[in-house]
């Protein structure tokens, strides 16, 4: 059997994001398969597409503390854009993808599952 490890959880990450201001900020984050996130971060779309598909990760992704929605997708298309960059820095990192960049520090909240990821 393979490891729970290997598949999205349920856990809400938290995190705490640095803008270019000073000011930082502490949200919380689900995991996104592989699969939807995939098809949001292909780069063979158009600008408009693109920008469409971040704002879609970003309402996917960002939550509550308790895992609901934290933020529409019309919101999600709002965000100032040094906001937009240290979000999918977080975004990034509780999925698994890359190395840790820029001021975007770790901790982690489980969300009552009892299990807990990095």
């Amino acid at each position: 059997m393979l490891a729970a490890s290997l598949f999205t959880s349920e856990t809400v990450h938290e995190r705490e994001i640095s803008l270019g201001d000073g000011t930082k900020h502490v949200l919380y984050f689900r995991e996104i398969p592989s699969s939807e996130f995939r098809k949001l971060q292909t780069t063979s779309k158009s600008d408009e597409q693109q920008e469409a598909a971040a704002s879609k990760l970003i309402a996917r992704s960002l939550c509550n503390q308790d895992g609901s929605d934290a933020i529409t997708l019309e919101d999600a298309a709002k965000l100032k854009q040094g906001v937009r960059f240290a979000i999918a820095l977080a975004i990034g990192e509780v999925n698994g993808i890359g190395a840790h960049v820029g001021k975007v520090s770790p901790t982690e909240v489980t969300s009552g599952s009892g299990t807990s990821s990095s």
